[in-house]
């Protein structure tokens, strides 16, 4: 019997942002390698000009009814203009005649993020990033006396602001054959991933701090059996996800002074020319 074992770990963030805003914590995000993208996708490769003040193009058109030459009627739908002339023509004797005018505008803008899914290369991560059903990071092990893939672990994050909050989610996938122990469901569902869950969730606070003080996220763990009922996350898997971003933060701090001037390990705060990106433009 197959089971399919579901952690889901929802951190939420008391903060909120306007648009102009969220599109900066993504910029922020890209530059550490965290990239929010749009569930859809065909490959690994980062649009950069979907992060960021990019020239942003938009064409618009306006169709125009003329009565016996005079423009008289302007409509922004080529159904409501064909629906209007068709009637004109039936009902008067009127020369109608109809045109479309095309107006192009250029402006840079804040880009907004195409999506809430994590497509991740940030340093030192140990999943390898997929694209599956949606982006997602795999953790698997070569067995080298079979040369096959031990059963993987998945990894789907996204990161989501509704004007009132913001939420990281972690969701680690395993699917194994048969019910497991409890203490091997932890191994695979809580020690293979959390060094990379707390590595980004360290690089998504310290973006988020920069926009306002952050008090200590609500968070919302469950693990699910397919075949099973839910049950709530133990006190100490949350505490090892928060020892964990602990440890990131740390070793940011480390590598800041030891090597401060070819500094490399996405602390917001420890980057220059990062510095302002909270000000509204």
């Amino acid at each position: 019997m197959t089971v399919i074992y579901e952690r889901t770990m929802n951190i939420i963030y008391d903060i909120a942002l306007t648009p102009n805003e969220w599109a900066k914590v993504s910029f922020n995000l890209h530059k550490q390698g965290l990239n929010l993208v749009s569930k859809y996708r065909w490959s690994c490769e980062v649009d950069e000009n979907s992060y960021g003040r990019q020239q942003i193009v938009s064409t618009s058109k306006n169709y125009i009814i003329s009565i016996d030459g005079q423009d008289a009627i302007h409509n922004k739908f080529y159904t409501d203009a064909d629906r209007i002339e068709a009637q004109l023509k039936e009902n008067t004797q009127y020369d109608i005649e109809q045109r479309t005018v095309e107006t192009t505008t250029s402006d840079v803008h804040w880009v907004k993020p195409d999506g809430r899914y994590f497509l991740l290369e940030f340093e030192n991560m140990v999943g390898v990033q997929h694209i599956g059903p949606t982006p997602e990071l795999y953790y698997a092990e070569l067995d080298e006396e079979t040369k096959q893939f031990n059963e993987e672990v998945r990894m789907v994050t996204t990161l989501l602001s509704d004007n009132s909050q913001v939420e990281l989610q972690f969701k680690v996938i395993w699917e194994t054959s048969g019910v497991q122990t409890k203490g091997i469901i932890e191994e695979m569902c809580v020690n293979v991933p959390l060094s990379d869950m707390g590595t980004i969730q360290h690089y998504v606070e310290q973006t988020l701090n920069d926009f306002a003080v952050l008090d200590e996220p609500l968070i919302e763990c469950y693990f699910d059996a397919k075949t099973e009922s839910r049950s709530e996350c133990a006190p100490d898997i949350i505490a090892k996800t928060r020892e964990a971003k602990l440890r990131a933060n740390t070793e940011c701090i480390q590598k800041y002074v030891d090597d401060k001037p070819t500094i490399s390990c996405g602390c917001v705060n420890c980057w220059p020319e990062t510095q302002g990106l909270g000000e509204e433009e």
